[in-house]
């Protein structure tokens, strides 16, 4: 039997607090996962860049990564976290930055904090730091050859926006040099992440519930005269006053039935008026797990071709909860929605009918790995136990589905009707 990664001894002398969000069987299965995948692919070790992997095997979050930073500290942007197939312990690699956060809010029982400047003693205390000629890669590098980890197959994740690709061929030449065999190792943590596990279902039911909140200070707030960037403040300040955090997209709000379908448009300093059709696109969002929902709105009567499109998402909605269930092939899932959307008469008149998968996420994005609609070939998938993903109707509603073992369900409260805010109220003037 082996022994769960027991915590720091020394913690609370480094935060009065600790911030891991799980407890640490949680973390100890998602270890034994990767290595079970590892030992599959035949790789010896995965050195991981990712934000969400990183988080999804220790905890660390971080406000910034370094990600597009200037190139003065490029050879920092290779911080992460290193795991062997024959370890049951994990590395992480960061900066003197990053200090309080690695010992503070991380499971990790082998952090290596170093100086990225050639100066040793930092903040009173003496770590190491680059010698002549070397950078904050090299000391990486020289660990990981150090314990032997540099012995066979390592894996990168070529697909992850950080490093960049000046950086991480800068990297791989390094760690080629001291005998490696370089490979891509990309979908190895996103293929485990797909299926969550009940505690991060859990934190994606609250999510969903702290996204009712957003929508509810919408419906609360919504008066003539305030920006677009006003609404944003108000159902921000909502969800976080519920516990919610930063959203990995923001600002999605527009007003108007010009910008209704700038989907991907940010708020901007525009004006309410009466008749003005809302569309809000929000995540709640719970230790970094994301729950998706769109909705409309009308400050006043909508125009037409708006109430009609919203009526269709809300009755494609039903349909979806009538015949959603677990193990439902996705095949099987748009034979039905395709077959109901053209027996109502609006095929052809919608946006996009697909989905994505949800979880944990950083900016600059919430839309996860596996991603679903008509023209995909599912190659057989289906909706497993485990999986969250959103759903968007084409016709301007998107809510988050989950699949468990017993049940399918839609999350969330917020109505599916069109709401429509009097003008003339007290709460709208």
């Amino acid at each position: 039997m082996r022994k769960l990664i027991e915590p720091m001894k020394d913690l609370s002398l480094i935060s009065e607090d600790m911030e891991l969000p799980f407890p640490l069987y949680e973390y100890k299965n998602r270890l034994n996962k990767i290595r079970k995948k590892m030992e599959e692919k035949g790789i010896d070790t995965l050195y991981l860049t990712l934000p969400e992997n990183v988080y999804y095997v220790s905890g660390l979050k971080l406000i910034w990564y370094r990600a597009n930073s200037s190139p003065v500290w490029n050879d920092t942007k290779i911080t992460g976290a290193a795991i062997h197939v024959n370890s049951d312990k994990f590395m992480i690699f960061d900066c003197v930055d990053e200090e309080g956060a690695v010992y503070g809010s991380t499971c990790c029982t082998d952090p290596r904090i170093k100086n990225d400047i050639p100066q040793d003693v930092m903040m009173g205390e003496a770590r190491e730091c680059p010698g002549p000629g070397e950078d904050f890669m090299d000391l990486v590098v020289k660990d990981l050859y150090n314990e032997g980890w540099l012995k066979g197959v390592v894996a990168l994740e070529m697909g992850s926006y950080r490093p960049p690709r000046t950086v991480s061929e800068i990297f791989q030449a390094k760690l080629e040099a001291k005998g490696a065999k370089i490979v891509d190792g990309t979908d190895i943590v996103l293929d485990i992440r797909t299926i969550k596990s009940p505690l991060e279902i859990n934190c994606i039911e609250k999510a969903a519930h702290i996204a009712d909140i957003g929508h509810k200070a919408i419906r609360d707030n919504l008066h003539e005269g305030m920006t677009e960037l006003e609404l944003v403040a108000e159902y921000t300040s909502a969800m976080m006053r519920a516990g919610g955090e930063s959203m990995s997209l923001v600002d999605m709000c527009r007003f108007g039935t010009g910008k209704y379908w700038w989907v991907h448009s940010p708020a901007g300093r525009k004006k309410l008026i009466r008749n003005n059709p809302v569309a809000v696109d929000l995540c709640g969002v719970y230790n970094r797990y994301h729950a998706d929902q769109v909705r409309a709105y009308s400050l006043g009567e909508p125009p037409n071709e708006i109430a009609e499109s919203y009526t269709m998402a809300g009755k494609i909605m039903k349909q979806v909860a009538k015949i959603i269930k677990p193990n439902l092939s996705i095949d099987d899932f748009y034979d039905e929605i395709t077959r109901f959307i053209k027996e109502e008469g609006a095929w052809d008149e919608q946006y996009w009918l697909g989905g994505y998968e949800l979880g944990i996420s950083f900016p600059p994005d919430w839309v996860g790995n596996f991603v679903y609609d008509p023209y995909i070939d599912s190659n057989g998938a289906r909706f497993e136990p485990g999986m969250v993903v959103n759903f968007e109707t084409g016709f301007g509603i998107v809510d988050t589905l989950v699949f468990t073992e017993k049940e399918a369900r839609i999350l969330g409260t917020t109505p599916w009707e069109l709401q429509i805010v009097d003008p003339d109220s007290p709460l709208a003037e």
